[in-house]
């Protein structure tokens, strides 16, 4: 199997400026992130490459997209992915799930909408929650924008590092969602469980109204071996009226 030669592409809608100017500093940021956990600078390409660049454009997606080890779906907050973006999103679905392959695909979003839900292989990518969407419907970094940007990239080079799966130690936990003032310490922790070679859950994508979540983490719980859970002192409530931490720790 030919080496990648390409580490990181990143999938966006190239018509949406605000999207355009953010998934470029995503690019920075991890180029500076990887550069510090390496010592080697990513090879990060964009989907505004394959339409501008001369060494792309003309190209057929597929044959671009062939030679990259990790892909990053940047999911807008408003209207569906236009027909470039779902055909480098269909590329990216085939290159992950060949076994001949070691591709790996995470997702970024600002809200995870129902058409991101409606997709199978876009619901099961693990996702990074980088923005809030103002009333305005302007986009802005969340107040968990780097700790999560961090997880990322240590989950990317993960991915990177010898071409292969992260191994772990066969036990999988599941690391439940704390209140929302300790998402910084959830981040730290899911990252030492990792190095110690645990599987942490959940995986997918914990969307939408309070039966579905609590639907999604019962499933994810089952799949565990153990459970850890973190408490602050300002709990994350479902539109039911349910202390998410709480009903968490009851379940487990």
């Amino acid at each position: 199997m030919a080496a990648n030669k390409y580490d990181i592409f990143i999938c966006f809608s190239t018509h949406d400026k605000a999207i355009r100017a953010e998934a470029i500093a995503l690019s920075r940021f991890l180029e500076m992130l990887l550069l510090g956990m390496q010592d080697k600078e990513p090879r990060i390409i964009l989907s505004s490459d394959l339409y501008e660049n001369p060494i792309f454009s003309g190209k057929p997606v597929a044959k671009n997209l062939s030679q990259v080890a990790v892909y990053i779906v940047f999911l807008q907050h408003t209207g569906s992915p236009n027909t470039d973006m779902l055909i480098e999103i269909g590329v990216i679905q085939e290159n992950t799930e060949n076994k001949n392959r070691n591709s790996h695909a995470f997702s970024v979003v600002s809200q995870v909408l129902a058409y991101h839900i409606s997709i199978p292989f876009i619901a099961e990518l693990p996702t990074y929650k980088l923005f809030n969407i103002e009333q305005s419907g302007k986009t802005n970094r969340s107040e968990h924008y780097w700790p999560e940007l961090t997880d990322l990239a240590y989950e990317i080079k993960n991915s990177l590092k010898k071409g292969t799966k992260h191994e772990t130690s066969g036990k999988s936990v599941f690391l439940a969602e704390p209140d929302t003032d300790q998402y910084r310490v959830k981040s730290v922790l899911k990252r030492e469980l990792q190095a110690k070679g645990f599987n942490v859950l959940p995986k997918i994508t914990i969307a939408g109204r309070a039966v579905k979540i609590k639907e999604q983490l019962t499933n994810e719980v089952a799949k565990a071996d153990f459970s850890v859970h973190i408490f602050g002192k300002n709990p994350r409530l479902l539109d039911d009226g349910t202390d998410l931490a709480l009903w968490q720790n009851q379940l487990a």
